[in-house]
């Protein structure tokens, strides 16, 4: 198995020349048909967790969109998930773009549904999409589960978000 290229600072790296790190702010943009999924909110919204985490750079669209045309031109254009990752290195931001793992369930999940569980779990700050250790933790737990996706539920069991998935309801 060939090793994936990640763009670290707009340079081609391979996977293990590149170490997340567990604080890394982070989107992930789903490529389709060759079509950038939600680019522009996606980008606005890691930049919106760097400001409220006090880091005063910010991510360009357009640097993302050229990382990405690098990361589409070594490793083709796949109809697959894109992570950003950036995390704050000697006062600069190390942004890494790389394929990750990707699931789509076929048409007829919609009306059959998956299978899920409830997770008691709480971002300390919900305004920001960060990594931490506890989200890494119940992820690994959800890969042992038999289920798909958990639902992450506050003290009142209210459903905040699932770990992978956005949640919303259709009345």
């Amino acid at each position: 198995m060939s090793l994936r290229s990640i763009i670290l600072n707009g340079a081609v790296v391979e996977e293990e020349a590149y170490t997340e790190d567990i604080r890394a702010f982070y989107e992930v943009i789903r490529v389709k048909d060759r079509a950038l999924m939600f680019l522009e909110d996606h980008v606005q919204r890691l930049n919106n967790s760097l400001k409220r985490a006090n880091i005063k750079h910010c991510i360009a669209t357009h640097t993302v969109q050229s990382d990405l045309a690098r990361l589409f031109q070594v490793d083709g254009i796949k109809n697959q998930n894109v992570k950003i990752a950036v995390s704050v290195e000697d006062e600069a931001l190390l942004c890494a773009l790389y394929y990750i793992e990707s699931t789509y369930l076929p048409e007829d999940t919609y009306k059959k549904g998956v299978p899920v569980k409830m997770k008691s779990f709480e971002r300390e700050n919900p305004e920001i999409k960060q990594l931490t250790n506890a989200m890494q933790a119940i992820r690994k737990q959800l890969q042992l589960d038999s289920v798909y996706e958990y639902l992450l539920v506050d003290q009142e069991g209210l459903i905040l978000e699932g770990t992978k998935t956005n949640v919303f309801f259709v009345k």
